[in-house]
């Protein structure tokens, strides 16, 4: 079996099925905990998280307000600022290996598969926690925007 059918992403204790919504207000930002299971008949090693472009934009009487490749970019970007400089914005992971500070979603980090933040090993039946916080930019405006969460 392969990692993307033994993997299941669960909300509480229920699959996930469809797009999972992630809000954030002014002064607080959007949260959620995914926790990831291991359905298959084998132990996952070497696991990690990572982002890419939406392969949903959402339904068709709220549709996206950009192109996947545009909310992707922006995601990058906006991590990248704020993991070089004192800004806040972007998609920050807090998986067992970042768990105490958290790693924001950047060009060179979590990314794509090669530059995964780490999750680590999971056994037959084992599950981990992943809490995923998105902080909106200060100087952008509302937008619905969407992104493929990964684990590989």
């Amino acid at each position: 079996m392969s990692v993307e059918t033994d993997i299941v992403f669960l909300s509480g204790a229920q699959p996930i099925y469809d797009p999972l919504k992630i809000t954030a207000e002014t002064a607080l930002p959007g949260e959620t905990v995914v926790r990831v299971q291991n359905f298959g008949t084998e132990k996952l090693t070497n696991l990690g998280l990572y982002v890419r472009p939406s392969s949903n934009v959402g339904p068709w009487d709220n549709p996206a307000d950009a192109p996947p490749a545009t909310d992707y970019q922006d995601v990058l970007a906006w991590g990248t600022e704020s993991d070089l400089t004192a800004a806040t914005g972007g998609i920050m992971v807090y998986a067992p290996s970042t768990s105490t500070t958290g790693a924001y979603v950047t060009k060179s980090k979590g990314s794509q598969w090669s530059n995964k933040i780490p999750i680590g090993d999971l056994d037959v039946g084992a599950l981990v926690a992943v809490r995923v916080v998105f902080e909106v930019p200060a100087a952008v405006t509302a937008r619905r925007l969407f992104i493929n969460l990964v684990v590989g």
